[in-house]
């Protein structure tokens, strides 16, 4: 006949130690999880309906809304006279207001343009964004002793964007910002033009598109490992494996811990 087993009981010191290896792998798990998980891409998008009014002054954009103004447009209107003749200049301009944002350009053989970009385009690293603070025309209109007409990408676009590249606490974002522009057209007379919207990716270096207003969720996963994704040997959540393998497990953690009773 066997004889009944006695149930093993452990002491008070290996249990207080156990019960400390199971709180410290459970906090230690959780901070894991929490840490490893992808970081998520977010667009904020506004919408908006502002005029930028002829000689109306600066009409500036807070891309993030931190209350730190990123860009500002302008749309100037300058007549004279010369030699009896009535002449005139204009521009709708797009300028960064902090040191290191950028619009992302057109070139065409004199001028430096803001680009006026299709829905769609991918704002991102390696475009083509203007170096410095420069303004940069988005249209012009010229009436003067060497030219005379309206130039520029952006006559009479119904919608299209601006290809915006800012820093958030030195760290490189992209946004675009959506406008209508009209040159005597209908009731404008001269340049017209309104803001009707703009977005930014709230992941450091992540492009966007154009037009997008809600973030994707297939590449959203950051591009550096997180370092707390690896365990150090002999930590608590290696203890934690040992445990969950029951009685085994409870040898081999006694063995390796030289207090164990």
């Amino acid at each position: 006949m066997q004889r009944p087993r006695t149930p093993s009981t452990l002491s008070e010191s290996v249990r207080q130690q156990l019960n400390m290896y199971a709180l410290a792998a459970s906090a230690a798990g959780v901070g894991v999880l929490a840490l490893a998980q992808p970081a998520q891409a977010r667009i904020v998008y506004t919408p908006a309906h502002v005029d930028i009014p002829i000689n109306g002054g600066l009409v500036q954009l807070d891309l993030n809304h931190d209350g730190i103004n990123d860009f500002d447009f302008s749309n100037v209107y300058h007549s004279y006279t010369r030699k009896g003749s009535h002449l005139h200049n204009s521009s709708l301009n797009v300028a960064p207001e902090q040191t290191g944002n950028k619009v992302l350009r057109f070139l065409s053989r004199r001028t430096v343009w803001g680009a006026a970009l299709a829905k769609g385009y991918q704002v991102g690293l390696s475009k083509p964004f203007q170096p410095g603070d420069n303004k940069l025309p988005m249209v012009e209109g010229r009436d003067n002793w060497s030219s005379k007409g309206t130039y520029g990408p952006w006559i009479n676009k119904q919608s299209a964007y601006l290809g915006l590249e800012f820093l958030i606490e030195g760290k490189i974002h992209f946004g675009w910002a959506r406008l209508t522009v009209s040159v005597n057209s209908g009731d404008c007379q001269g340049i017209c033009a309104t803001l009707t919207g703009y977005a930014y990716e709230t992941v450091p270096a992540k492009p966007i598109v154009a037009g997008k207003t809600k973030g994707g969720a297939g590449d959203d996963r950051a591009t550096e490992p997180n370092p707390a994704s690896a365990t150090a040997p002999g930590s608590a959540p290696a203890s934690l494996g040992l445990l969950a393998q029951g009685h085994m497990g409870l040898a081999a953690w006694r063995r390796r811990d030289p207090s164990g009773d």
